[in-house]
């Protein structure tokens, strides 16, 4: 999927007002969450909520392994930013980096044993923080409707180039000649 450009047309929608209320609405949430998840996870386990994800999505990874790439694509991190993670979480012995066997300029990231058992210690703790602050009221109808939004807007998303890439490609169709 092309995003649209940022200069193209624009049709106004008789929705789009509620549509904003609403994304902004998302947009303070999630971050209102996030931010208590941070706090919790920094007195807890001196980690971030960042590094929490990084540990998390490795150990559902197959085989607890995933390219630095693709971690850096998953979360909102630049590439400076997750090899600065990465650098810290390596230093604590919860993950080790090594060279892609299918591309040397690729770098792969593994979790530890140390690295699972902080996520298997951590994890709880997050998912009923989590719980508490986001789903304890929810019916199962409403989750149910959240899914389904949730679920068609990361298929739309997947569709499109991924983050890493994603700058220099709207960069290189703006460099167009005729554009």
């Amino acid at each position: 999927m092309d995003i649209p450009d940022r200069l193209g047309e624009v049709v106004q929608d008789p929705t789009s007002e509620r549509e904003v209320r609403i994304w902004h609405e998302l947009l303070g949430v999630v971050r209102e969450i996030g931010d208590l998840l941070d706090e919790q996870l920094r007195d807890i386990a001196e980690l971030g909520i960042t590094e929490f994800v990084i540990l998390y999505r490795l150990r559902v990874a197959p085989s607890g392994t995933m390219t630095m790439t693709d971690l850096a694509d998953g979360l909102a991190v630049s590439r400076s930013g997750m090899t600065h993670r990465v650098d810290k979480l390596e230093s604590a012995g919860l993950l080790r980096r090594s060279a892609s066997p299918r591309d040397e300029r690729s770098r792969i990231v593994t979790l530890t044993d140390a690295g699972c058992a902080r996520i298997e210690t951590l994890a709880p703790h997050h998912v009923n923080l989590l719980h508490h602050l986001l789903f304890e009221d929810a019916e199962s109808a409403e989750l149910d409707d959240l899914e389904a939004l949730l679920g068609r807007a990361r298929a739309r998303l997947e569709s499109s180039p991924p983050r890493s890439v994603r700058r220099r490609h709207s960069h290189a169709l703006r460099e167009r000649p005729g554009r």
